[in-house]
């Protein structure tokens, strides 16, 4: 599981799911990430769950608390530009569809649908970056 390493490579990060069709894979992929990490992630295999149980937390205005700063610490300007963005326009898509009279379930799935849109922007943005790999001893 070369990706979860991959992840896990990168400084302040945690893998909170390992979303996967497949149960052996996520089997295998919980197995791979406890070993490297405290908290085991939990398991999905529809990515919609994930993406609604975050769409969530933009019901609260965004903000940048010491937590989600400790967690930032070393990601790009670029990304952090991305998540800030997506922070305020989540959270004015949410407010908005509440004022129009929108059921929760239905507000908290159209920003759940715009979310992945962010998630896939910041993959993009961080697949442009330059991988620093441990020199190898010859």
């Amino acid at each position: 599981m070369n990706h979860i390493d991959g992840y896990l490579s990168v400084p302040n990060t945690e893998i909170a799911y390992i979303c996967d069709v497949d149960s052996r894979a996520i089997t295998k992929g919980i197995a791979a990430a406890a070993k490297k990490q405290e908290r085991k992630p939990d398991g999905v295999k529809d990515l919609r769950r994930i993406l609604v149980e975050a769409a969530w937390s933009y019901r609260h205005r965004p903000n940048v608390g010491s937590e989600l700063r400790r967690r930032q610490a070393n990601a790009s300007e670029e990304v952090k530009e991305i998540a800030w963005k997506a922070q305020h326009r989540l959270h004015y898509r949410y407010v908005r569809l509440m004022a129009r009279g929108k059921i929760k379930q239905q507000v908290v799935t159209a920003v759940a649908r715009e979310l992945a849109g962010f998630v896939w922007a910041i993959g993009v943005e961080i697949e442009k970056q330059p991988v620093s790999r441990p020199a190898r001893a010859a």
